[in-house]
């Protein structure tokens, strides 16, 4: 199969009772438990899965194992929940009596997967190959140290939106064959490459968010954006709406009357809020306010906001986290011709693109970092 160093493991089933597993062609089955083969058939493979008192079940079959590594052959198809993924999978029994799904694959096939959830295939490949490098040392970043955990990625926006091989589109394909093994590396090593869809004027620093302190995410001024569709946008809720969902997150807005913006740092972006409720003011970070209440309503944390007749009405620019790459300034900057070194150096001024080669050691200890999409 795959060198070890190459192999990403994402859960992409997690706290399930049940999933549909599908092999069209022949596999190996093995427990872990016993460190054995118990199938090997070039026949396929078609059943739901589900925990059992033993362990197991996999169609009829109790194996009384409580994880099982399912590895096609070489003509073989893997299907879970009706999706293609390429490489193996691993079938864990939680502790809750739940299963955990693991498809452990090779990272560049893994990248195929990923970038369709990521960017258009349409756009210009020299934007979609810098995605590939950035997605590549995100994924590459995440996975390290994490040798004593069930998976190294999960296949939301915690880690990176992630389909299997069900999602691979030729053009995206070919920028990760393109690029493979590169990387961004600053001083040597890998880094937190964030990426996100449009900043809205100035990409954030890092630090603002997560207390990361590196040169290549510190923020730069961005006009490449400002054709975005997502650079301008507007949200409206009522008041008791957003009092539910800040209640739900533990944040005392009973009663909530009046939204006031704090000051803002250098991109721009609002830090604090003030809340006035019932029972008195409410201090909140903006990224722990967009978060509550949804970062689908609050797109960004650069904003205006007004309230009239029980009612927020919300007006801002740029959309995600602000952290690292531009997208959408990424796509005009190729769109004019800049390469994908260009924009890559741009958007992290101080990095270098480099092969994994001597990339960091695995048992280094892994990010903590979960950025709200």
């Amino acid at each position: 199969m795959f060198a070890q160093e190459d192999i990403v493991r994402v859960a992409i089933l997690r706290d399930v009772k049940s999933l549909r597993l599908d092999v069209r062609g022949g596999y190996e089955l093995l427990s872990l438990d016993k460190n054995a083969i118990l199938e090997n058939t070039d026949d396929s493979l078609h059943g739901g899965v589900s925990p059992s008192y033993g362990g197991i079940k996999l169609g009829w079959t109790d194996y009384g194992a409580s994880s099982i590594l399912i590895r096609p052959k070489e003509n073989g198809a893997l299907y879970v929940n009706k999706r293609r993924f390429k490489g193996e999978l691993l079938i864990t029994k939680t502790e809750q009596n739940k299963l955990l799904a693991v498809n452990r694959v090779g990272v560049e096939e893994y990248l195929k997967g990923v970038l369709y959830h990521e960017i258009s295939h349409r756009w210009p490949m020299e934007a979609i190959k810098a995605q590939g490098i950035v997605a590549r040392t995100y994924a590459l970043y995440l996975a390290r140290g994490r040798k004593d955990k069930l998976y190294d990625l999960t296949c939301d926006v915690y880690s990176q939106m992630y389909g299997g091989a069900t999602s691979e589109r030729r053009r995206l394909s070919r920028a990760v064959i393109k690029t493979k093994g590169l990387v961004l590396k600053y001083n040597g090593d890998i880094f937190p490459a964030y990426y996100h869809s449009t900043c809205g004027g100035h990409t954030e620093a890092a630090s603002e968010l997560w207390g990361v302190e590196v040169e290549p995410l510190k923020g730069v001024p961005c006009e490449f954006c400002k054709k975005s569709r997502h650079y301008a946008w507007r949200a409206e809720s009522a008041l008791d709406a957003l009092t539910q969902k800040l209640l739900q997150r533990g944040v005392n807005a009973k009663g909530l009357s009046a939204i006031e913006a704090g000051q803002r740092n250098g991109s721009g972006r609002i830090t604090k809020l003030f809340l006035k409720g019932i029972e008195g003011n409410v201090e909140i970070s903006a990224k722990d306010f967009r978060e509550a209440v949804g970062t689908k309503l609050i797109r960004s944390t650069n904003f205006t906001v007004s309230v009239k007749d029980g009612a927020a009405r919300f007006d801002g620019v740029g959309w995600g986290h602000g952290v690292g790459l531009c997208q959408w300034g990424a796509y005009f900057m190729a769109k004019e011709g800049k390469s994908v070194q260009e924009i890559l150096s741009y958007y992290y001024p101080g990095s270098r693109v480099e092969g994994v080669g001597s990339r960091v050691n695995v048992n280094d200890q892994p990010s903590t970092l979960t950025p709200i999409p």
